[in-house]
């Protein structure tokens, strides 16, 4: 019997999903066909429906493995540093801003989502988690007075979420300037949240 090698394994499923999120950020969802992930990913459609069946699979893979990835990182936040914790989380969110294809990705997932329920929910939960992450983290600053005790941590997880959206919906705009737009990012948090700047924190 064939057995098979996990990290081969992991390889090759990584290499397809990469390339396929080049196609949707190019094409966009409903443009991208397998033809043209085959073609960016260098292998035959065997190759390629022996790791995921249909376009639609690819496109969860890459948004459930980045949720994974996120979902590690929350696990490693410091409650009793809430403050320098939310920076950190912020940037984590931000990372991938300067990466020529992520505004056309992101714009293929939302548009994926309208049609598709199943996915919707599964950005919702992703987007949930963070949330939460981020309103625990104001919760404790809030109660230490480190930012506004008045402000609501949930909305505040909310509202800092979208900006995090904009900054990446923006990323594809002429003279996009993903280190100073992150900054800028980090100021409007910080102003909202009554908080000290992030480079002070």
């Amino acid at each position: 019997m064939r057995t098979v090698d996990p990290q081969r394994y992991a390889a090759r499923r990584e290499a397809i999903r990469d390339a396929a999120a080049v196609v949707f950020a190019e094409k966009g969802y409903t443009g991208a066909t397998t033809a043209q992930i085959c073609r960016s990913a260098g292998v035959g459609s065997g190759t390629l429906f022996h790791y995921f069946p249909d376009k639609r699979s690819i496109m969860v893979a890459i948004f459930v493995d980045d949720q994974a990835v996120n979902d590690a990182f929350i696990a490693t936040l410091d409650l009793d540093q809430p403050v320098s914790e939310m920076w950190r989380l912020l940037d984590h969110l931000s990372r991938d801003a300067a990466d020529p294809y992520a505004p056309g990705l992101v714009v293929a997932m939302l548009r994926l989502a309208v049609a598709d329920g199943e996915f919707s929910a599964l950005l919702d939960a992703g987007d949930h988690r963070v949330r939460e992450a981020l309103a625990r983290l104001i919760a404790r600053a809030a109660s230490e007075g480190s930012v506004d005790p008045t402000i609501n941590p949930h909305r505040a997880g909310r509202w800092l979420v979208g900006l995090v959206d904009t900054l990446y919906l923006m990323s594809g705009d002429d003279g996009f300037d993903a280190a100073a737009e992150t900054r800028e990012l980090r100021q409007i948090a910080a102003r909202y949240l009554g908080a000290a700047r992030p480079d002070a924190s």
